[in-house]
């Protein structure tokens, strides 16, 4: 009973825009991470 409840929250929680949301947020971090260590690699290129 509580398993399926829980399972039930989580197929709710996944359809909800909230989630959606955290994965936009969660790609564009890994770009912007991905972003600065790219241009912090060409600084330090560049001062070699």
């Amino acid at each position: 009973m509580h398993i399926g409840q829980e399972r039930m929250h989580i197929c709710r929680s996944n359809c909800q825009q909230p989630h959606i949301l955290d994965h936009v947020v969660l790609v564009m971090k890994q770009y912007f991470f991905y972003f600065c260590l790219v241009n912090f690699c060409a600084v330090l290129k560049k001062h070699k």
